[in-house]
């Protein structure tokens, strides 16, 4: 019988209008079934009680059927109360998992039930509990997210990605890097402290990264280190806010790279170490590109799917700030 059927017999059975077959075909699907869906579990006690119940021996003793029925009565209708309250319990606390896929080009802001907020990259998947508990909040991340739990009675998370376990237990913010096809699974921290660990390994040893620091875990390698962040530009997908701080051409076009999903390379490895600074909010990379061509006296060619940055030296570097 299919689980549709089963709730709705349950329904009618808990507002008193099923038949005594209906009932009877309850009893069986909930003591002959081995495999019970976990939506309906709330509801097995009730008929494996009743099941038990008839294999019950009567004793002599027992000869005033009237008590006997009186006493099988009482028994069902505890547990047909505690069927009930269990019922009401389990549908007021059920905790149903959301899946959600940024598929657009905006950063995607998702708001949990307790207040703390997810922001998603493009691409981004993310499962998350559509009502937070006290303890242990299951989050799983592909892609981009930056998190911040700032809700000080909610606090603990588990943020799974691919082998990456992240464990918070106080007030943080921080951004989560785990793309499918790279070989390290980064985590930034930029306030508070999190725990970090290689979840294929029992009560493995997890390592605190605290603010200013990030932590990268090896997907084949299963290895985890963590280092000072040096990447003033790792939040830039969710700000739109590019810094370069006398960072060589090298960087600076892996960074445009990543951050305009085009393709920047370098035609001339004498450019690699010519230092750019710059601050840039929301600007077309048109706009950047035309500030690294006059202040370094570099030749760019823009193409639909590839920039090529070439020279054959650099003019010295200047400040700036847009």
């Amino acid at each position: 019988m299919d689980c549709s059927r089963i709730k709705h017999l349950l329904e009618k059975y808990l507002e008193g209008e099923s038949s005594l077959n209906e009932e009877e075909l309850l009893r069986k699907y909930f003591t002959e079934n081995k495999i019970i869906p976990l939506e309906l579990e709330y509801a097995k006690p009730m008929f494996c009680a009743f099941k038990s119940e008839q294999n019950v021996q009567v004793k002599k003793e027992f000869t005033n059927r009237a008590k006997l029925y009186s006493i099988f009565g009482i028994a069902a209708s505890i547990v047909i109360m505690f069927g009930l309250v269990f019922f009401n319990f389990n549908t007021n606390n059920k905790v149903n998992y959301i899946t959600k896929c940024n598929e657009n080009n905006k950063v995607l802001k998702i708001e949990l039930s307790d207040g703390n907020l997810i922001w998603l990259n493009k691409g981004t998947i993310i499962t998350y509990p559509n009502k937070t508990k006290k303890l242990k909040n299951i989050v799983k991340i592909e892609g981009e997210a930056f998190i911040e739990i700032l809700n000080p009675k909610r606090t603990h998370y588990n943020i799974e990605a691919f082998n990456a376990l992240i464990k918070t237990e106080t007030i943080c913010a921080f951004n989560i890097k785990a793309n499918k096809y790279a070989e390290n699974v980064n985590i930034t921290v930029k306030l508070g402290g999190v725990k970090v660990m290689e979840n294929s390994v029992e009560n493995g040893l997890a390592l605190l990264v605290t603010n200013g620091n990030y932590c990268s875990v090896h997907k084949t390698h299963k290895l985890v280190f963590a280092s000072a962040n040096k990447d003033d530009n790792y939040l830039a997908w969710k700000t739109g806010n590019l810094i370069f701080n006398s960072l060589p051409m090298a960087t600076v076009s892996d960074v445009l790279s990543e951050y305009y999903n085009i393709n920047v390379e370098l035609k001339n490895s004498n450019i690699a170490y010519c230092e750019f600074t710059g601050q840039f909010s929301n600007k077309p990379i048109e706009y950047v590109l035309s500030k690294i061509k006059t202040e370094l006296n570099i030749d760019i060619y823009n193409s639909k799917d590839l920039i090529t940055l070439s020279g054959d030296k650099c003019l010295s570097n200047f400040n700036l700030k847009q």
